[in-house]
């Protein structure tokens, strides 16, 4: 597998000997959160569990920006693990609280080639549920773009406010995952993505910024439409009213003075 990050010689090395000792498996849990703790119980009661081996990367974010970046740092080591350690037959289970652009850096990383459980929270009741997803691509004609920059804007949960985006053209997602996703809401994120982002590269656009509200299972499947060869895509992180600092997926790392 392609490996899209970079971590210190000697991580690779404890990598390494950490696939020959403990990944005897071909199942994987991870769980990245850095809103509020995801209760493991949760993935037991709707997958099996058994000999899986469990990669937690959970960070408490209530002390300020300066943390985003420590959490990255972490989230590149068990995003390192996965790419070093697992095939594209391995079984992923990916779950947790985290923000949408870690998510969508998730997807990007480990790729869109695997099937994915996902397990989500409903929001009406708040009990887990499962989502079993394989992507089945289908292209949508989209028009030539004669932008430089552009945006792409998800509104799944909420609508977003169009007055905090800049103004180049805009591609908007506004259709309502509702309190579940399912495997065929997914699908459609990832045909409008990847057709939007091929478009772009096909056009010559330079830039495109990603401004995602949706539900974590929604915000990986983003991120695993975007490829090494699109132009390059910034996702923005909301706080406080505003969307603050992004991270530049391809290069992964994150930008502006906000962190």
């Amino acid at each position: 597998m392609d490996n899209k990050i970079s971590v210190s010689f000697i991580y690779k090395v404890v990598s390494w000997i950490k696939g020959k000792i403990f990944w005897k498996n071909s199942r994987i849990i991870y769980i990245n959160s850095n809103k509020k703790k995801f209760n493991q119980s949760d993935i037991d009661a709707n997958c099996n569990t058994r000999k899986a081996a469990w990669l937690v990367c959970e960070s408490n974010m209530k002390l300020g920006y300066k943390f985003y970046r420590l959490h990255f740092i972490k989230m590149k080591k068990k995003l390192y693990d996965i790419t070093r350690n697992c095939d594209d037959n391995c079984n992923l289970t990916y779950a947790g609280f985290t923000s949408p652009l870690f998510a969508a850096y998730d997807g990007y990383v480990i790729g869109d080639n695997r099937n994915y459980t996902f397990i989500d929270i409903d929001s009406n009741n708040s009990k887990p549920y499962r989502i079993n997803y394989k992507k089945n691509y289908k292209k949508i004609d989209v028009k030539k773009i004669v932008d430089n920059e552009i945006n792409i804007v998800y509104a799944c949960s909420f609508d977003v406010n169009m007055d905090l985006i800049n103004n180049n053209k805009t591609f908007l997602f506004d259709q309502k995952s509702g309190s579940k996703v399912n495997k065929e809401y997914l699908n459609q994120i990832y045909d409008f993505t990847k057709s939007i982002l091929d478009k772009a590269n096909e056009c010559g656009v330079r830039n495109i910024n990603m401004y995602i509200c949706a539900k974590q299972p929604i915000s990986f499947v983003i991120g695993s439409a975007i490829q090494t060869y699109h132009p390059t895509t910034r996702i923005y992180e909301y706080s406080q009213g505003k969307y603050t600092g992004c991270i530049n997926v391809q290069k992964g790392r994150l930008e502006g003075k906000e962190w």
